[in-house]
């Protein structure tokens, strides 16, 4: 189906900050790519070298299904830049809060 990309400022549906001079469809698209490049992360950390670290580790399952969470909900975004941009800030708390500690905790396991 095609959509016709939503051209108003973030600032136009009620975006603040960072959000408030992006074009709506720029807002959407960056969600998705935020998304993309969790789990290309994710598969990155899952099947490289080191992956038994990662898989072995007790909260490896929950960030699957978080990732899995984000992945089903960016396909339901259907252009709402505001949804999208709430998505990508917890998109962003979550790789700050829990995925970057949990690599680094693994990683210390490693040396």
């Amino acid at each position: 189906m095609f959509h016709i990309a939503d051209v108003r400022l973030g600032r136009e549906i009620g975006l603040t900050g960072r959000y408030a001079e992006v074009a709506a469809f720029q807002i959407v698209n960056d969600a998705h790519d935020l998304v993309a490049g969790l789990t290309s992360r994710i598969v990155t950390l899952e099947y490289g070298g080191e992956g038994h670290l990662y898989r072995n580790a007790p909260s490896w399952k929950w960030i699957e299904q978080e990732r899995t969470q984000f992945a089903l909900r960016v396909n339901r975004l259907e252009g709402d830049a505001v949804k999208a941009a709430a998505l990508s800030d917890e998109i962003g708390i979550f790789i700050t809060e829990v995925l970057d500690p949990f690599v680094a905790a693994c990683e210390g396991r490693r040396s």
